[in-house]
């Protein structure tokens, strides 16, 4: 064994003899304090003290939650009494009634929910029947939708919805009262349109109805006039002018000035003024 090697054991000896003797001289001390408490009287016996128990935390007091403001009730509408048509008669041509169509734009066949009137840009539209303004504004629906249109209830479950007006022509907003006959907006092409006209649609108890049966079935205001089935012919897929001319006798320069028509372009659904 080497010199430093003997020398750190001794080291270590020496370390453990000191330790030892440190932990001795503890033990002593601790044992010689107890019996002085004995002779004193201070303690029976050494105990550990019992620890105080925390005190618990107070729950917070909990907020007391805000009332929410009670929505003002909307006016409610007088019971319906009279009806009319948005126009004044004779009505304008129906371009696609009330039903199942092939739709303009997608191309798809597609539930048609109201009548669709084809006016000059700016024609006048009046309120069905007396009632108040539920909504007054643009469409929210992403493509555009109803575009311009008024809404209106006119009680017993019946609204009507006027749809596609003239931008910035609307006269009545939310909350206004109407009657039968004022004049509400002016017709136009906002929204999905592929044309000037008045999309105008009747809900019965939250039900669409076919507006050209509805109005005349309620024999209320002035006399209402329904288109004469005579005078109209309906498109159907495959129709062309020249055939429709022939079929009632006419020519194709004479149904293009009845229905304002330029080219030779006519759709499944539209109503065509045949004969006056």
């Amino acid at each position: 064994m080497s010199d430093r090697k003997k020398r750190y054991e001794q080291w270590r000896e020496r370390t453990k003899i000191n330790v030892d003797n440190v932990l001795k001289f503890r033990k002593q001390r601790v044992e010689e304090g107890r019996e002085i408490r004995k002779l004193f009287g201070i303690l029976s016996e050494v105990t550990e003290p019992e620890p105080k128990p925390e005190p618990k935390p107070e729950p917070k007091p909990k907020k007391k939650p805000k009332p929410k403001p009670k929505p003002k009730p909307e006016p409610k509408p007088e019971p319906i009494e009279r009806v009319q048509y948005p126009f004044p008669n004779p009505l304008p041509r129906i371009s696609s009634p009330f039903g199942i169509r092939v739709h303009p734009i997608s191309k798809k066949k597609k539930m048609h929910n109201g009548t669709d009137f084809a006016a000059a840009r700016g024609t006048a539209i009046y309120a069905m029947a007396d009632g108040v303004v539920v909504k007054s504004k643009k469409s929210g629906h992403p493509t555009g939708g109803y575009g311009q249109f008024v809404k209106i209830n006119h009680g017993d479950g019946v609204v009507s919805l006027y749809a596609h007006m003239l931008h910035g022509s609307r006269k009545v907003f939310k909350g206004d009262r109407v009657s039968k006959g004022d004049l509400i907006g002016l017709v136009g092409t906002t929204g999905n349109s592929t044309g000037y006209h008045l999309h105008f649609e009747v809900r019965v108890n939250g039900r669409f109805v076919d507006p050209m049966k509805y109005i005349p079935k309620n024999r209320y205001g002035a006399k209402a006039e329904t288109p004469d089935r005579n005078k109209t012919h309906i498109v159907k897929s495959g129709d062309t002018l020249w055939a429709i001319s022939l079929k009632y006798g006419t020519s194709v320069a004479r149904l293009r000035k009845l229905n304002n028509i330029s080219g030779n372009v006519i759709r499944p659904g539209q109503v065509l003024i045949v004969r006056k």
